[in-house]
């Protein structure tokens, strides 16, 4: 969970406003399979008919997915099982653009119906915003949380987002053999 999708004005086929309805809806569909590529060993976004961007993001929730899973490869576009991306706000912006003005609204409105439809045993929530949300919402109060949230029992491990200066890697805030990180792969492994 992050907290708004930012827009990277190089991504080749990022849809416009002036583009119609359906180039919209397909792109939403369809970005990873078509936009996210592995190039060099890494994943990364087309920027041109020729150029690629890593995508950083990724990068950071992939390390955290790593240790969780205890999987050297993994990856949004092949394990949908695994993995699923979701943002509190659903507005693209940049540089957070109405963040604080969307984020009560928009949490609100559509994180609950959002959580109930997602059958994840575990959440990875990513960044003071988001992190705010979840203590408002749900009552997190610490980087561990074993709650239900949207009628289903989950593990909450709250981090600071993806490029903050701040520790974010999972290895460096939990142990590998804590209970909390055990209960979480116990989890994950029967999914």
């Amino acid at each position: 969970m992050g907290i708004n999708p930012t827009i990277n004005k190089e991504e080749f086929n990022f849809p416009r406003y002036k583009d119609s309805e359906i180039t919209k809806f397909n792109y939403l569909q369809n970005r990873w399979k078509q936009s996210l590529k592995h190039f060099n060993g890494e994943l990364g976004f087309q920027i041109s008919e020729t150029k690629w961007k890593k995508a950083k993001y990724w990068a950071e929730i992939k390390s955290a997915l790593q240790f969780l899973y205890q999987i050297n490869d993994i990856s949004p576009v092949l394990d949908k099982k695994l993995v699923s991306l979701v943002d509190v706000v659903h507005c693209k912006s940049q540089k957070k653009t109405g963040v604080k003005k969307s984020l009560g609204i928009c949490s609100h409105l559509y994180l609950n119906r959002l959580l109930a439809l997602c059958p994840a045993k575990a959440l990875l929530v990513s960044g003071w915003e988001s992190n705010l949300v979840f203590q408002i919402m749900y009552g997190c109060n610490s980087m561990y949380n074993e709650l239900e949230i949207a009628g289903k029992r989950r593990h909450v491990i709250c981090r600071f987002a993806p490029g903050s200066s701040y520790i974010r890697d999972l290895s460096k805030l939990f142990k590998s053999d804590s209970i909390e990180i055990q209960n979480v792969r116990n989890d994950l492994s029967t999914f």
